[in-house]
């Protein structure tokens, strides 16, 4: 039997991304998901959130950067496995953590990432052997976007510049 792995959600933003309500959803309907730390860095825009049980609102004072929330999301977990996401992609969040607990049957779980252009121009393979492709900028239509799952034991904080 397979074992279910939990995970945590780290979601810095910005509000700058049309993704980012409907991936509170699909983060929120995932029953691998145990929480989602969205870490606010801009609280002046004073976002109106959905009811989401699993959902932790991190409001800080003024903008942190990318690299505090993220280092702070990890600390603050209380999953093994910590999903950190850019709040500009919208991915199957059921498939990712299902492909993430297959990888962990073979291997423990150390990091896994996916940095990017935005998901609709990529798929997740289903086959069994992971394919890597280079990435090549002058494809890039659409932005940037970074999807990365650390184990926290294992996790060492970016710096912070």
């Amino acid at each position: 039997m397979e074992l279910e792995l939990k995970f945590t959600v780290i979601l810095p933003t910005m509000w700058r991304s049309e993704y980012i309500m409907d991936m509170l959803y699909k983060y929120s309907d995932c029953p691998q998901i145990q929480e989602i730390i969205l870490i606010d860095n801009a609280p002046e825009l004073n976002k109106q959130l959905p009811e989401i049980d699993k959902l932790i609102h991190i409001r800080e004072p003024h903008n942190t950067g990318a690299v505090p929330p993220v280092n702070k999301g990890v600390k603050m977990s209380k999953c093994d496995n910590v999903i950190i996401s850019s709040d500009d992609i919208e991915f199957d969040v059921n498939e990712y953590c299902n492909l993430l607990t297959r990888i962990n049957t073979q291997h423990k779980l150390n990091t896994l990432g996916y940095i990017g252009s935005h998901s609709h121009n990529y798929e997740i393979s289903k086959l069994e052997e992971v394919k890597l492709n280079i990435y090549n900028p002058s494809e890039n239509k659409t932005g940037w976007g970074c999807l990365v799952t650390v184990n926290k034991e294992l996790y060492e904080p970016f710096p912070p510049k």
